[in-house]
C-alpha cells in the first residue's frame, strides 16, 4: 500500500485547484480517488444528517466514504481496514475543504466567500461561471475561486479610491499620480 501524502506548495496548490484526482494503490490494485463535486453536497449533507442522527454504522460509514472517494460501496466492503485507511487519506488529500474542520462545521461555512455558499456561488455567476460549470466543480475549486474573485474585487474597490482620490488632486499631483501607473503598466507589459 502506498501512504497518501498531502498535496503541498505550488503542485498541490494547482491539482486542489484543478481538482485533480489521486492515485492510492492498495492491497487489490490502484484506485483513482476523485475530489467531492459541489453537485454532490446535496447527498453529502443527507449521508451526514442520517450519520448524525442514528448511532453510527459500518453502512453509513461506508456510504461517506463511497461519496468522497468515488468508490462504490460494494467495492469497499472488500477492502481490509488499512486499504479503507489508505482511501480516507486519499479522500483528504483530494477534498481538503472538508477535512480542515468537522465536516459539517465545515459545510455549513464553506466555501469561506462573503456570505456562505449562495454567495460564493452568485459571485462566480457574476464572474462569468455558468451554474452548470459550478456544479462541477470541486468544493476546493469553489472556495479558492470565490477567494480570488472577491480579492480581485477588493482590489478593483481600493483602484476606484485612489482614482476618486487622484481626480481631487491638483493638476500637477494628477499628471505625477497619471504617470507613475501609466509607467506600471508598461512594467507589466501593456500600454504604459
Amino acid at each position: 500500500m502506498q501512504a497518501t501524502m498531502p498535496r503541498k506548495g505550488l503542485r498541490g496548490e494547482l491539482e486542489e485547484l484543478l481538482g485533480t484526482p489521486h492515485q492510492v494503490v492498495l492491497s487489490v490494485g490502484a484506485v483513482t480517488v476523485t475530489p467531492l463535486k459541489f453537485g454532490d453536497l446535496p447527498e453529502l449533507l443527507r449521508c451526514l444528517d442520517a450519520w448524525h442522527s442514528e448511532p453510527p454504522t459500518p453502512e453509513g460509514d461506508l456510504r461517506l466514504l463511497a461519496l468522497t472517494t468515488g468508490c462504490e460501496a460494494d467495492f469497499l466492503t472488500t477492502l481490509s481496514d488499512a486499504d479503507l485507511e489508505a482511501l480516507l487519506t486519499a479522500s483528504k488529500t483530494v477534498n481538503p475543504s472538508l477535512y480542515r474542520e468537522a465536516p459539517g462545521a465545515a459545510l455549513a461555512r464553506r466555501p469561506s466567500a462573503p456570505g456562505g455558499v449562495d454567495a460564493a456561488v452568485c459571485l462566480l455567476i457574476e464572474s462569468g461561471h455558468t451554474l452548470a460549470a459550478v456544479k462541477d466543480y470541486t468544493l476546493a475549486q469553489i472556495e479558492r475561486l470565490s477567494l480570488a474573485h472577491a480579492r480581485l474585487a477588493a482590489e478593483r474597490r481600493i483602484d476606484e479610491l485612489m482614482i476618486a482620490r487622484a481626480a481631487q488632486a491638483d493638476g500637477k499631483g494628477f499628471k505625477h499620480t497619471v504617470a507613475s501607473l501609466q509607467r506600471e503598466v508598461a512594467k507589466l507589459g501593456g500600454k504604459g
